[in-house]
């Protein structure tokens, strides 16, 4: 688990049924970039990446704002990122 500080570049939202379940869900996923870590060598401006969040924890994303800064507390796992917390750096 890591937090970075990160701007948001953009947010879509989404609604479906899930096929196994006929439940219904709703969805926002989040577009971030951020400075490359230390680690990361070879990387040559800005890392892009995303997030989705379903359900409830939709509703406990705090204001949405594009061009905004945000700590994004994530853990990567396998090759994706799955969002724990996100705050503003207002």
């Amino acid at each position: 688990m890591f937090v970075l500080k990160c701007q948001l570049i953009g947010y879509q939202h989404a609604a479906g049924v899930d096929k196994e379940s006929n439940k219904e869900y709703k969805s926002i996923t989040l577009f971030f970039i951020r400075k490359p870590s230390l680690s990361e060598n070879g990387v040559v401006g800005n890392v892009c990446f995303s997030c989705r969040v379903y359900d409830e924890a939709c509703d406990k994303l705090p204001d949405l704002h594009v061009d905004g800064a945000y700590n994004v507390d994530a853990n990567l796992y396998k090759g994706k990122y799955y969002l724990q917390e996100l705050s503003s750096l207002k």
